[in-house]
């Protein structure tokens, strides 16, 4: 889990990493209202805790290979 703070915190999480092809697409004037919308719909699935931290899962995989020489 990562342990997110601020107001919109997933959407400003995501801003920066899923949503970045995306944003990057859109002109200048639509990009505020896109976030906006993600924002919206996004928090009610990711709601602020009481400390004012926003949990979101995130899975990695953590890989460490070696050679045998």
């Amino acid at each position: 889990m990562h342990a997110l703070s601020g107001e919109n915190a997933v959407a400003e999480w995501a801003a920066g990493s899923s949503l970045r092809p995306f944003l990057d697409r859109l002109p200048e004037e639509r990009k505020e209202a896109f976030r906006q919308a993600y924002s919206d719909a996004a928090q009610p699935h990711y709601p602020r805790g009481a400390d004012g931290t926003t949990l979101l899962p995130f899975q990695r995989l953590f890989m460490v290979a070696r050679s045998g020489r």
